[in-house]
């Protein structure tokens, strides 16, 4: 620290900032940067950033707009009307949920949704799953909140077991199905969470992102379809329609918590620019003929890379939905500290692949290491083989 005067300045800080980890991409970040430096080739399964550009529709759209004079102005702090419909009209054709604008805000991605949503709602213990995406751990330690982790573990197929919760006061209640990291389906646990919330009076906050990527035939739910009066769910255009950069996603459900949100939301922000809304109101009402390819794409991606692992002796199973595959690290790696770290490391420093340590997501993710599907099938290839030389 400076110093003034002769003495060390002792500026304070948030107790927040102590208590979280380092964003765990914006390491791994580092990392692959450093190996570039060195001219290294690597091959990234890291981050879930799909590969696949934005379809041409959408891009074309955001280029017309962007020439209107009225979209250069200060947006709706709730996102568009003509947006709010085409999401609402998105959910009475998948799932035959009828929802009003008005139960609609549209986000800045469903990062800041996630983060923000929960500044609406009384103090209390946050009840959030582990492994999990980073932010609902982060959104409740800024929002001032002790956290209760809910146990994601293998032989429960990943679900939390809501039985085993202590009796305390809790604030909400997240729930992520199609799952990020672990890529397991949540059909079974859906029902007890309704049940869970209502029994509790608090709100269940569903993170349905990946609804779109599925395989096989299968179809994620979504629980306003039976719960819409406790439950508020948050979307994005990033993985569906390959517009992660585009910052651009949606939170809905029950119109009490949504006001709720939105008063902070609009204390946060000014909104989502009116040429990009332009752009998703085209993604969700233009043709959705390359979102079906691009799904078929990683649905041969995902196979190609798991029968690879598996013929080179891991145990891995097939996901039905997510961009991810969750894999058990060797039984060499687990003397160490920290196995994930390890295994993680010793792929990057060995041939120079990257995937995400498992304990990145939270200490129940130890064991595992992440793989996204955001690379061409000679790419995964190209992976398998380097990882059969070692």
């Amino acid at each position: 620290m400076e110093k003034f005067n002769g003495e060390a300045m002792k500026i304070k800080f948030s107790d927040a900032i102590s208590k979280l980890p380092p964003y765990l991409f914006a390491e791994i970040s580092k990392k692959i940067a450093e190996k570039k430096k060195q001219g290294k080739d690597i091959i990234d399964f890291g981050i879930g950033d799909p590969d696949l550009p934005t379809p041409n529709n959408i891009v074309k759209a955001l280029q017309e707009a962007a020439l209107k004079p009225e979209n250069h102005r200060y947006p709706d702090y709730e996102g568009k009307l003509e947006l709010r419909q085409a999401i609402a009209d998105f959910y009475k054709k998948k799932w035959r949920v009828d929802l009003q604008p008005n139960q609609i805000i549209v986000c800045l991605g469903a990062k800041e949704a996630v983060h923000n949503a929960v500044f609406a709602f009384g103090k209390g213990v946050a009840l959030i799953p582990n492994p999990r995406y980073p932010v609902y751990f982060s959104g409740a330690i800024f929002s001032g909140r002790e956290v209760e982790e809910l146990p994601l573990l293998e032989e429960n197929e990943f679900l939390p077991d809501l039985n085993n919760v202590k009796k305390l006061n809790y604030a909400y209640l997240w729930l992520n199905y199609p799952n990020n990291p672990t890529a397991a389906i949540g059909d079974k646990i859906i029902k007890q969470a309704m049940d869970f919330c209502r029994d509790h009076n608090i709100p269940l906050l569903y993170d349905n992102a990946y609804s779109e990527m599925t395989f096989n035939g299968y179809k994620a739910p979504t629980p306003l379809k039976e719960a819409m009066d406790i439950t508020v769910e948050f979307h994005s255009f990033s993985k569906t329609y390959s517009m992660t950069g585009w910052r651009i996603g949606w939170m809905t459900g029950n119109k009490e918590l949504i006001d709720a949100i939105c008063k902070v939301k609009t204390n946060v922000d000014s909104g989502v620019p009116n040429m990009i809304q332009d752009a998703a109101i085209e993604a969700l009402r233009g043709p959705q003929d390359q979102v079906k390819e691009n799904m078929e794409m990683f649905g041969e991606r995902r196979k190609i890379l798991v029968e690879g692992l598996r013929k080179l002796g891991f145990r891995c199973p097939l996901p039905k939905a997510t961009l991810y595959v969750w894999q058990p690290v060797p039984e060499e790696f687990k003397k160490f500290d920290s196995p994930s770290m390890e295994f993680a490391t010793h792929l990057l420093e060995k041939v120079n692949i990257v995937v995400t340590p498992g304990v990145g997501f939270g200490k129940y993710g130890e064991g595992f290491v992440r793989y996204s599907i955001t690379q061409p099938k000679e790419r995964i290839q190209e992976a398998l083989e380097r990882i059969k030389k070692i």
